[in-house]
């Protein structure tokens, strides 16, 4: 098994996926891209369009499971939050994933589609990094668009078990 942290790099743009007939460039957004970094620190592999369709289309159960096994995170009392390397975050709104990112240092933390999150730059469909710093924090949640999420943090040995799990067993 590869850690988390040395596999978090954009990922392929010209993947299509094939839904009913339907053919689509996969757009990848927060979760989609948590999932197959976290596939690919698991199998040492990218994950290909047809296990990305059979795995992680519908990724809301998973991404709920993941959050099952994390710790809340609050504001901290200095500027910044301090996550473990490989830790998965999930902001959530009534119990909801809405976003998810991984660290990759003890205060950095990229992903897919970090528009608005942070008060830097995220791109749609595009990977960004952000520093802890850059989180809104507001009464112990952390803001969007008006909107609050309870911020959890998933340590990576955890989150890869959802995925492993998830995956094994399951045929294409």
């Amino acid at each position: 098994m590869t850690k988390l942290t040395d596999v978090l790099k954009p990922l392929p743009n010209n993947m299509t996926l094939t839904v009913k007939d339907l053919t689509m460039p996969l757009r990848w957004q927060c979760h989609q891209a948590v999932l197959a970094w976290i596939y690919e620190s698991e199998f040492g592999r990218q994950i290909t369009a047809l296990e990305f369709s059979a795995f992680f289309l519908d990724f809301a159960p998973i991404m709920k499971a993941i959050v099952a096994k994390g710790m809340r995170v609050f504001p901290p009392s200095t500027d910044k939050i301090y996550v473990t390397p490989g830790s998965v975050l999930i902001f959530t709104k009534q119990g909801i994933p809405e976003h998810a990112c991984v660290m990759t240092e003890n205060d950095k933390i990229i992903g897919y589609n970090q528009t608005d999150w942070f008060t830097g730059t995220g791109y749609p469909s595009a990977i960004s990094t952000h520093d802890t710093s850059e989180l809104k924090w507001e009464g112990g949640v952390v803001t969007r668009h008006n909107n609050k999420y309870v911020l959890w943090a998933v340590v990576e040995g955890l989150a890869c078990e959802v995925v492993r799990s998830h995956v094994v067993g399951n045929t294409i």
